[in-house]
């Protein structure tokens, strides 16, 4: 009880390096007391407040890992420090691959892109299995999401397209399936498998066609089916095209450019 009143004097005027291994030395001690619970969250609430992600993670986990704490105390009920830490770590960790993230975008490290990317599966992985209900309330699609990306700049393009298949059949409403959609029609065109990134940005361009990059995905599908020389697919894409951006003032130039661009698939065809 004095130790506790001790760490919270400290930390009541921010002395956190000295309130920390205090509260520590309680939970691992004396688990059984009462203050060890408060100890808990406030050691968790230091961690946060000082930005310590990897502390809050190791933390929470550690928690996670010794249920017989949260059972210590018959006559206080720790039940609910057990979501608290389970949250708190997905959300730390979660922090933790964002940094990675950004310090591969600033070194262009593929290494490191690929590393974030099996960070992001893994977290998504270990959350999904302990709760397959979780979903996009959890942002548990952006997390895969996230996961696409950083292996697609990381030049792991095989793992990219697994991650986006299984985002877009987990989450199929969610926005984070949209971006996937577009980005796994680039993952097909890196990897000169055109036939699939047409029928990606086909799909993407009808179902989003009010999304700024629509237009593009569409343009894109017109010029890879004409490319594989698929002129049926490149004149219907063509009609799609300007029946869906080619018409007003504003899209009318566009429009017009592409109808005639269909004089040179007739042509090529006698």
């Amino acid at each position: 009880g004095m130790k506790f009143l001790k760490a919270n004097m400290y930390r009541r005027y921010n002395h956190f390096e000295e309130a920390l291994p205090i509260f520590d030395d309680i939970i691992k001690t004396h688990p059984k007391h009462e203050t060890a619970y408060y100890s808990a969250n406030i050691l968790l609430d230091i961690y946060i407040v000082t930005g310590q992600n990897v502390k809050v993670a190791e933390t929470a986990r550690w928690f996670l890992d010794n249920p017989k704490f949260i059972t210590a105390k018959e006559d206080q009920d720790r039940s609910d420090l057990n979501e608290r830490a389970a949250s708190i770590m997905a959300v730390a960790e979660r922090k933790i691959l964002e940094q990675v993230e950004a310090e591969a975008k600033k070194t262009g490290d593929f290494a490191k892109y690929v590393q974030c990317g099996n960070g992001y599966l893994k977290l998504f992985n270990d959350t999904v299995k302990k709760n397959p209900e979780v979903g996009i309330e959890e942002k548990m699609d952006q997390v895969l999401y996230n996961s696409g990306v950083c292996y697609e700049e990381g030049k792991s393009l095989s793992a990219a397209i697994s991650v986006y298949l299984e985002l877009m059949d987990r989450f199929p409403t969610s926005k984070s399936a949209a971006r996937a959609l577009a980005r796994l029609g680039n993952v097909y065109a890196r990897v000169a498998y055109y036939d699939k990134a047409s029928s990606n940005f086909e799909e993407y361009a009808k179902k989003y066609a009010k999304e700024d990059d629509a237009y593009k995905a569409m343009n894109d599908a017109v010029f890879y089916r004409k490319g594989i020389g698929d002129d049926d697919k490149a004149i219907e894409d063509t009609n799609i095209f300007i029946s869906k951006f080619g018409t007003g003032k504003k899209g009318a130039p566009d429009g017009a450019a592409a109808y005639f661009s269909l004089a040179s698939i007739y042509e090529k065809r006698g």
